[in-house]
């Protein structure tokens, strides 16, 4: 029997929610997950081993350009960055075990120039030694840590505070590479005529978000009582801080452990959660009084100012917080006694500190007895991070009131599964913006799609809904096109044997003041594939001579030719 299999794979579409430069992430033990799927899926080639600190960012379609756990940097094809090699003794100054060891931001006018901040972990035992290197101990080993801890494979032996590099996509044939002139560039959190401040430096904690004129980024960190936020725009990082201070204080008599834990402000900018691990710290020994506390303020993104500090739970060991998209809720993971805690309080009541709901609680020493990270997804759910587990556990519907928002913990239930890759406290944290303003110009799916597969000849439209008094910029491969109206025809180039990829992107400015709506569109233009005959030979079936059954599956392999991506 002859068979001729004509096909074609004509819409083939990868969901991410949101903006693309959050759709890959590394963390925890080799582990890693990309939302360039739906759900998202795993990924197993990250090079990346930290117990808390991580950063990664993608390009705006969901294509990976590179990570990092704040000391070593891997590009895309997780090979190490030769400027940025922590054991080969250039690396940057952040710390695997600082809460948010780094943070990738784009310039905002530069797409081939990137920022890695980076925060170190203030350790006691390095401020003791200062200036010189650390541990100030008899041995030349962490007090605080297991035996055999110390210098390079812990920590360089300073509390090198905020810092950051400077990464060129342009180099290394487009793989990028930290600029020699432009790395570990110190910025001053703290008071260098105090002798005490100037061991420690700053603390563990760094988020960012985008100003309110939409084109720069405010990167904030804290330290003691104080916000410092550091402005970028077009001409790079402005290295005076606008400084705010704001209660509770945290003693530096209490570091390392008082510097533990997360910040992010909202993706709409106006508000600030933080995570104080601890006020009480025995710096002699290993005990964390429970004494920190989850703080809510409001965030001016047009001035940089922090202000109205709003206790939300004290008496805790506060470690990860985070918004809801759209700022409706707010959450935070604790621990006290043996129990560990995930709350969430609703940022739209009179009395947001009663809002208070405890989504769950877990008793004795399991994989949740320890508050680890909280981080918001692409897709609108937010991760939540499980130590020694091959899984993220998930807030469903964050938005939602309570026990409503679908928590779960099994990959059953939904949990995503790691493929034996171990979470541990920390998830990569984000310009919280990215997680907004984001709209769908491929199809009207509530899921935002970023990436579109055509065969052949296939012109494609892509648009938007046509707002009055809203102004459409389409852009072709970064290039503005002359087209002004909410839809945009793209005509399928001429192909030859190879794939031919175009980006395309779509700014709505609604003229009201707010910042634009994103859309972005990577569309790969496939030749049509060569379908091969097969022949397929099988014996009569025994009670009916001229009869027999054929598995045209059989057939996949010599129609195919082998090739992989081509499915009957």
């Amino acid at each position: 029997m002859n068979w001729k299999f004509l096909f074609l794979l004509l819409f083939t579409p990868f969901f991410s929610n949101a903006q693309g430069e959050a759709n890959n992430w590394y963390f925890g033990q080799n582990a890693g997950i990309t939302f360039n799927t739906s759900p998202p899926s795993v990924l197993t080639d990250g090079q990346l081993n930290t117990n808390e600190g991580c950063s990664s960012i993608s390009d705006v379609n969901g294509n990976l350009l590179f990570y990092t756990d704040g000391r070593t940097v891997w590009n895309r094809n997780h090979q190490i960055m030769s400027n940025a090699d922590y054991f080969g003794g250039n690396g940057l100054l952040g710390d695997p075990s600082s809460t948010s060891s780094g943070l990738i931001v784009p310039h905002p006018t530069n797409s081939d120039l990137y920022f890695i901040f980076t925060v170190d972990e203030p350790h006691h035992e390095n401020a003791a030694a200062y200036p010189q290197q650390g541990p100030a101990t008899s041995n030349g080993e962490y007090s605080d840590l297991q035996p055999g801890n110390g210098v390079p494979q812990d920590d360089d032996g300073f509390n090198n505070g905020l810092n950051y590099s400077v990464v060129d996509m342009s180099l290394n044939n487009g793989l990028g590479n930290i600029l020699s002139t432009e790395k570990n560039i110190h910025l001053v959190t703290y008071d260098p005529n105090d002798s005490e401040e100037i061991k420690y430096q700053c603390s563990e904690k760094i988020t960012a978000v985008k100003g309110s004129d939409c084109t720069s980024i405010w990167v904030l960190t804290h330290f003691i009582n104080k916000f410092y936020a550091f402005k970028i725009d077009n001409t790079g990082v402005n290295t005076t801080p606008v400084i705010s201070e704001v209660g509770p204080t945290i003693p530096i008599s209490a570091y390392r452990r008082a510097a533990i834990g997360y910040m992010k402000v909202s993706p709409n900018g106006k508000k600030l959660i933080i995570a104080h691990n601890t006020k009480t710290y025995n710096q002699e020994g290993t005990s964390d009084v429970e004494n920190g506390g989850v703080y809510l303020n409001n965030f001016d993104d047009n001035t940089g100012i922090v202000s109205n500090n709003i206790p939300l739970v004290e008496n805790v060991n506060a470690y990860g917080v985070e918004f809801s998209m759209e700022t409706k809720k707010a959450y935070a993971t604790v621990t006290q006694g043996n129990n560990a805690k995930l709350y969430q309080w609703n940022l739209e009541s009179n009395n947001i500190p009663n809002s208070i709901t405890e989504i769950t609680s877990i008793s004795g020493f399991n994989q949740l007895n320890n508050a680890t990270a909280l981080q918001l997804g692409p897709d609108g759910k937010i991760y939540h991070s499980s130590i020694g587990n091959p899984k993220l556990n998930v807030i469903n519907n964050p938005e939602l009131d309570g026990n409503q928002v679908n928590y779960v913990t099994s990959v059953v239930d939904g949990a995503i599964p790691l493929n034996n890759r171990e979470a541990a406290f920390g998830l990569p944290p984000f310009i919280q913006s990215i997680f907004s303003s984001r709209i769908n110009i491929i199809n009207d799916t509530e899921e935002i799609v970023t990436k579109l597969s055509v065969c052949g000849s296939e012109d494609v439209d892509l648009d938007y809904e046509n707002i009055p008094g809203a102004s459409y910029t389409w852009k072709k491969n970064d290039v503005v096109l002359s087209n002004t109206t909410s839809s945009l025809t793209v005509q399928a180039p001429s192909l030859g044997n190879s794939p031919i990829i175009e980006t395309y992107s779509l700014s709505v400015d609604l003229n009201d003041g707010s910042c634009p709506l994103i859309g972005n569109a990577e569309i790969t233009f496939n030749p049509f594939p060569t379908a091969e005959d097969a022949t397929l030979t099988q014996c009569a079936v025994q009670s009916s001579p001229n009869s027999s059954i054929f598995n045209l599956t059989n057939a996949n392999q010599s129609i195919t030719d082998g090739d992989l991506v081509m499915e009957v």
